[in-house]
């Protein structure tokens, strides 16, 4: 069975000394706090036993509701802090009462409802839903420490800057190969030009030659 602590529900405002802060918003006109602590229990039935089997799983986190009251002009402005709270989702501060167990100094607002009475202009009243907030505990899990991720994100980091480093070099060595390459391809398109122009040359001395061997057997058959 939960325990629940009551402080002020019967309407009466809490004094300004037990005023309630939830990270940067200051609620004093509190009209009553409700903290609920139970432990968690997996009740397995037992069979041909009268009872249950009973595994106790520890506390669970302490649930506390807040009653209020907000009026004045800045009375919108104080319901758009909590509502900026709640859409914001992250753990805050928070001080209360002695009715809050002392341990709980982080909470999560779960929920807000707000009233307006009929006839008021900027007079609200509110309930708030918060729960208690532990950080996640960092601990070794067989062997391995859960710090160790980080490092392995910096090794991971290493190792990839050295691969592109390695990639980098092996493309500029690549790109020199490809230079040789075009300068080879350069070259030999140079020396079949040549050749093609020697061809020419070879095909025009033919030619003459045999314009000449004409021209002399024409000066032999003048003579006869």
């Amino acid at each position: 069975m939960p325990c629940g602590t009551a402080s002020g529900l019967r309407g009466e405002a809490v004094s300004a000394a037990n005023a309630v802060v939830i990270g940067t918003v200051e609620l004093d006109k509190v009209t009553g706090i409700l903290v609920e602590e139970k432990r968690k229990l997996a009740v397995h039935p037992w069979p041909g036993s009268t009872g249950d089997l009973i595994q106790d799983l520890g506390m669970a986190a302490a649930r506390i509701r807040i009653y209020g009251i907000v009026s004045g002009d800045g009375a919108g402005d104080k319901l758009e802090q909590l509502r900026a709270l709640i859409n914001k989702g992250d753990s805050v501060d928070f001080t209360a009462s002695a009715a809050i167990p002392s341990d709980v100094t982080q909470v999560m607002i779960v929920s807000c409802q707000v009233y307006q009475p009929p006839g008021f202009v900027n007079l609200f009243e509110y309930e708030l839903e918060l729960i208690r907030y532990v950080p996640v505990p960092v601990t070794d899990s067989g062997g391995f420490h859960i710090g160790s991720l980080s490092s392995l994100k910096d090794s991971m980091h290493s190792s990839a800057l050295d691969e592109i480093s390695g990639a980098v070099s092996e493309l500029g060595t690549a790109k020199g190969r490809l230079q040789d390459i075009e300068d080879v391809m350069s070259a030999t398109k140079d020396s079949l030009s040549l050749l093609k122009n020697g061809m020419n040359l070879f095909s025009g001395l033919n030619v003459l030659r045999k314009v000449i061997s004409t021209g002399q057997e024409v000066v032999e058959a003048s003579k006869k």
